[in-house]
This record gives C-alpha cells, sequence and structure tokens, in this order.
C-alpha cells in the first residue's frame, strides 16, 4: 500500500489534492509555516489515530473533511476520508472507505460517514495483509498486531527523527512503546501469521492427545484384566494337557489357543494331579498341627494353675488352726510396741492376767503376740494368691477357647478340600477336560475382542498425538519466537552496518536494532553502547534513516504485511538547523549523501518502496528536482489554499 494523494475539502466543498508518486521518493519542500509538517497528522488521522494535532485556527476551521488515496498491491486503490475534528478538537470517529481499481478523489457532495474508522482500519489491514494473528507474549498477555500498529513504522515526525532516546514513531507516549516491543515480532516475521489458527490447533492436539492417552491405558487396563481372567484357565488346561506349559505372549494369542483347546483331542495320560490343592491341604494340615501343639501348651499351663491353687489352700487352712487359737491374746492388751519389745515399759514386772507385781518381767506374752501377727501376715498372703490365680485362669481359658475355634475352622477348610478332591478324584479323566472346557467357554465369551494390532495402534496413536503437541508448542513457545527474531533482527542489523558505512556514520563496525529498548545499540548488543550515547546530531538523524531504510527493505524482501511508505519530516535539520539557504558546503555534501542514499535504497526495491520527505532542502541535482513533487515558495502556495481563509468568515 502506497499513498496517491492526500485530499483536503474545505466548509464549501473545494478540494485541495496533494499527489504522490508510488515506487518513488516524493519530496515536498518549502518555507516555513506553509503546512508541511501537516501532512504527516493528516495521513495518520485518516490512518486511525484518536487525536489530531493540527494547530487550531483559521486553517483548520476551514477544513471540513480530509482524506487520502492509496494505490493497494493489487492494482486496486482505497479512497478513505474521515470528518475534521469537531469543536474542541474532538476527532471524529465516523469515516469512509472506497474500494476499486480505478478509485480516485470523491467529489465533496460524495463524502458520507458510513463506518466507524476502527472498521476501516481492519478492512484496509486484511487488504495489506494483516491477518488475525492473535498470540501470546512472553507474560502470556494476548497480543494482536493491526494497522494502527504497523503505520508506527512508517512515520518519522519533525521531533522524533533527530531524537537520540527514540527510535520509533510516538514511542515515548503511554502504551505504544509497549506495543510496538509487542507487535514489532510480528512485523518482523517471528510470529507465523496463521498464529491464532495454530493456538486453536494446539488445544484440539492436546485434547486429541489426551482422548489417545486415555483410550491407550483402558485398553492397558482391558489387556491386564483378561490376562489375570486366563491365567487359572491356562494352568488348569496346562496341568491336563491341554494346552503348553508357557502362555504365549499377549491376550489375543493366549485366546485362540485356549479356543484351539476346547476343540481339540487330548490323551487323558497327560493329566496331572493338582498341585495348587495339594499345597493348600499341606498347608492346612500343618496350621492344624500347630495350632494343637499351641492349645496343649495352654491346657498344661492352666492345670499347673489350678494345682498351685489346690496348694495354697491346703496350706491356708493349716495356718488357721494355730492363729485362732493365739487371737485370745489380743485380751491381754498389749500394744504393738510391748508385743515386739517386752522390756521396752515394764521396767516394775506386772501380772497382765491379774495385775499384781511379779518379781521379774514375763516376756511370754510378747512372744505369743509376735507369732500371732507373724502367722496372720502368712495367713493374708495365701489367701490373696487365689485372686490373682482366678484373673490368669480366665485368659487361659480365653486363649484355649480361641485356639480352639481356629483350629475346628482349619480342620473343617481341611476336610471341605479332602472332600472336594475326592469328589475330583472320582470324576473320570475325560470329565475333568470336559468340565474344563465348559468353564473356559464361559469365560472367553465374557471377555473383549482385542488384538495385538489394536494395541499397536492404539500406541501409534498416541505417539503421534503427542508429538503432534511437542511440535506445535516448540512452535509457539515464545523461546522459539525469540530466536526466529534475533535471527531475522541480524540480518537488518547487518544492513543497517552496511548503509551506515556509506554515509559514512561513526560506531558503524557492528549495528543491532534492539527489540526491548526500541533502539539501536553498537558492537554487541551488550556493549552498552547505544544510540542516546552517540554525539552529534548528524549520527542521530542519519541511524534513524538507516535504521528504517533497513527496516522497509526487509519488509519488502520479505513480503511483510506493512504499509510500503517511508515518511521523514525534516530529515537535514542536523546540518540546517535554521532552515536557511546559505549552507556550509561540507554540509551540503552530507545532505546530499543522505538522500542519495534513500534514491537508492528506493531504486533497489521499486516499485514496492515509497519514501516521502517532508524539508526546507531544495537541492540542484537533477534527480533530486525530479523527485520533488511540491515548492511550497513565496507565500502564493501552501497545503491550505489563501482563499478557503478568505472565505471562512
Amino acid at each position: 500500500m502506497q499513498l496517491l494523494a492526500i485530499i483536503l475539502y474545505s466548509t464549501r466543498g473545494d478540494r485541495r489534492i496533494v499527489s504522490f508518486k508510488p515506487g518513488a521518493l516524493n519530496v515536498v519542500t518549502g518555507d516555513s509555516a506553509t503546512g508541511k509538517s501537516s501532512l504527516l497528522g493528516i495521513f495518520e488521522y485518516c490512518m486511525g489515530r484518536s487525536t489530531f494535532d493540527l494547530p487550531a485556527g483559521p486553517v483548520a476551521d476551514a477544513v471540513s473533511w480530509y482524506a487520502v488515496l492509496f494505490q493497494l498491491h493489487n492494482g486496486g486503490r482505497a479512497f478513505v476520508a474521515r470528518r475534521a475534528p469537531g469543536p474542541g478538537g474532538k476527532a471524529s470517529t465516523r469515516a469512509m472507505l472506497r474500494l476499486s481499481l480505478d478509485q480516485g478523489p470523491l467529489e465533496y457532495e460524495e463524502l458520507k460517514p458510513e463506518l466507524n474508522i476502527h472498521a476501516v482500519g481492519e478492512q484496509l489491514g486484511r487488504r495489506i495483509g494483516i491477518r488475525e494473528n492473535t498470540y501470546e507474549d512472553s507474560a502470556g498477555r494476548t497480543v494482536e498486531a493491526n494497522l494502527g500498529h504497523a503505520t508506527l513504522l512508517c512515520l518519522q515526525g519533525q521531533a522524533e527523527i533527530a531524537n537520540k532516546d527514540l527510535l520509533f514513531h510516538r514511542q515515548a507516549e503511554p502504551w505504544i512503546g509497549k506495543a510496538l516491543r509487542d507487535t514489532l515480532p510480528y512485523f518482523i516475521g517471528a510470529v507465523p501469521q496463521a498464529q491464532a489458527r495454530k493456538h486453536a490447533q494446539l488445544a484440539t492436539a492436546r485434547m486429541q492427545a489426551q482422548h489417545a492417552e486415555d483410550s491407550y491405558l483402558t485398553a492397558q487396563e482391558a489387556e491386564a484384566a483378561t490376562r489375570r481372567a486366563l491365567s487359572p484357565l491356562w494352568e488348569d488346561a496346562r496341568r491336563l494337557g491341554m494346552v503348553a506349559q508357557n502362555p504365549p505372549a499377549g491376550s489375543a494369542a493366549c485366546i485362540d489357543a485356549l479356543r484351539q483347546a476346547i476343540t481339540a483331542d487330548h490323551d487323558p495320560k497327560l493329566i496331572e494331579g493338582n498341585p495348587q490343592a495339594e499345597q493348600r491341604m499341606a498347608s492346612l494340615r500343618h496350621q492344624c498341627t500347630e495350632l494343637r501343639d499351641q492349645l496343649r501348651a495352654v491346657v498344661a499351663d492352666r492345670q499347673i494353675l489350678l494345682d498351685h491353687g489346690k496348694a495354697a489352700e491346703s496350706y491356708a487352712t493349716s495356718l488357721t488352726i494355730p492363729t485362732d487359737r493365739l487371737t485370745s491374746l489380743n485380751l491381754l492388751g498389749l500394744t504393738i510396741d510391748q508385743r515386739e519389745n517386752p522390756l521396752a515399759e515394764h521396767d516394775a514386772a506386772i501380772c497382765v492376767l491379774c495385775g499384781s507385781d511379779l518379781p521379774e518381767a514375763d516376756p511370754t506374752p510378747a512372744a505369743l503376740s509376735r507369732s500371732l501377727d507373724h502367722l496372720s501376715r502368712q495367713l493374708s498372703a495365701v489367701v490373696s494368691v487365689p485372686a490373682n490365680s482366678r484373673q490368669a485362669l480366665e485368659e487361659l481359658d480365653a486363649r484355649a477357647q480361641e485356639l480352639r475355634d481356629r483350629l475346628l475352622a482349619a480342620e473343617g477348610a481341611l476336610q471341605t478340600l479332602i472332600s472336594e478332591q475326592n469328589l475330583t478324584a472320582r470324576l473320570s479323566q475325560r470329565g475333568q477336560i470336559d468340565f474344563l472346557r465348559g468353564r473356559i467357554h464361559g469365560v472367553l465369551s465374557t471377555l473383549p475382542a482385542t488384538s495385538g494390532d489394536d494395541m499397536n495402534q492404539l500406541q501409534g496413536l498416541r505417539e503421534a498425538a503427542a508429538a503432534r503437541v511437542a511440535s506445535l508448542e516448540a512452535e509457539l513457545s515464545p523461546e522459539t519466537r525469540r530466536r526466529e527474531l534475533d535471527d531475522r533482527l541480524v540480518a537488518i542489523g547487518q544492513d543497517i552496518t552496511a548503509l551506515a558505512h556509506r554515509l559514512g556514520l561513526e560506531h558503524a563496525d557492528q549495528v543491532f536494532l534492539d527489540p526491548d529498548r526500541l533502539t539501536l545499540s553498537f558492537r554487541s548488543p551488550d556493549s552498552g553502547l547505544t544510540l542516546s550515547r552517540l554525539g552529534s546530531g548528524q549520527n542521530w538523524v542519519g541511524y534513524h534513516v538507516l535504521a528504517h531504510l533497513a527496516l522497509h527493505r526487509y519488509f519488502v524482501q520479505h513480503n511483510r504485511p506493512v504499509p510500503r511508505i517511508l515518511w521523514l519530516d525534516q530529515p537535514t535539520q542536523a546540518w540546517y538547523p535554521d532552515g536557511g539557504a546559505q549552507h556550509a558546503k561540507a554540509d551540503q555534501e552530507a545532505v546530499r549523501r543522505l538522500f542519495e542514499l534513500i534514491e537508492s535504497v528506493v531504486q533497489e526495491v521499486t516499485p514496492n518502496f515509497q519514501v516521502i520527505v517532508v524539508d526546507h532542502v531544495d537541492l540542484p541535482n537533477p534527480w533530486f528536482q525530479a523527485a520533488v513533487g511540491h515548492k511550497w515558495r513565496g507565500g502564493q502556495e501552501k497545503l491550505v489554499p489563501l482563499e478557503w481563509l478568505d472565505r471562512t468568515d
């Protein structure tokens, strides 16, 4: 998409057409205050910008509509018109769009605000190749590039082209810098055109992979259940000589072998005993023997406890007789101390029966009392034994009952197994085979029909689905997108470096476009030397122009969806800061080299690239004069015709 004309409509319906040549260098030169710089604002306003910075006053009041005419890459044309901002500078959101092969500027009477300006931008964006491109940035935020973002890469305003801190149009405005960082990878080509579709494909692939995984796991579980059901059948069939020693691999082959076994004739002499039943009976017999031994030990302990209780009872009886006899000594009234030490309080001999004095103390009562106490303590100890014995006896009785119950259960199970074995033994060998045939047939009729081929197919689907997910995830990963972006920026940096050598700029050894800081770095991305640290306005302007020339040459060569327009406003201000006509010869030579370089890049990619330069300079070279489309000098010609101003009141 290239610009053919900017059209202004007066409040009375007059038209002012400023035309441009596609595929060429276009120069608009003239004096100050002629409206040259307003052309960029008009262009951006018609491209959908929400604000319009044309200075308020008679010039702005004289215009009712602004319009642009584009040449599309398919040979068609697009006419976009938008009402001028209303009172207070409020931008109109209504616009119109006309598309045709030979569309020209419409007459004033044909202008109709039919569409929202955003809808106009969407339609034009599709015309230049901006398709659905929603994707996630490295922070997981949703990003979608549009025509407004692409336009930011096409413009260099008067205050930007010599700014060492800003490389792109409106970069310092809120959200614009972030928008440039987010969408530059798409316009460079590091984000695939079909990014949104691939995200949808990834979601579908993940669902298919999960379904394939579930199907495979279900089949595996079914296979394991089938093997568990077939294992005892195979063992019984092997014992009866109906199948081979070891089952084949895979449940399908095992099922086929069992089906053949129930229809084949078998030699009964190959029949063996049932080792599992015999092993079970041996285990039960061993368990019964152990339980009987434990029960005998408990019964023996119980008998010992009973015998000990009887002995204690006999001993207690023997102690009771002397104790009863000595109990009468309590009538003597002796204290405990007197019983234990008869001389403790009997310095005078007193008879314990009559109370009369004795010639000497009598120790007999105290000795008898001590004997009574000793016998009483022995009797108490013997009497307490039966209480402890009863508790131990109850525990032994409970243990014995438990062992009897377990023994009865084990003997019952053994007897049942022996009975079954006897019943089986009474069957004929042929009868056992026939019985097993029935079992095999019944079990096989309930099993799902699976095969090794089915499992292999499910495994293949599972692996293919997982590979598809991995491929899409790798393609859509931020790391892959960053590598793709870095690879493309290397080529652009090499082009900037080559152009810088041609123009003779400083630090032209190795130049890189830094997509994170939105600037140029020199020698290496990590060196710390950026455009803001370079001196000289000539370097700032030169690298601004060369960076955008290299970018647009890349856009053309790789067919990226960016308008084929580069707008440069006052690129000579570093050499001619006052815009005057008298300049040093060295400055004139530097300006000539700059325009020659621009012209050569345009010619290299013609007819697919257009550069529009608005400046004071008017070089005498024939090739430059051929590029000049408009000269607004001497006050006779300006962007807004003087007669419009005369009629505004």
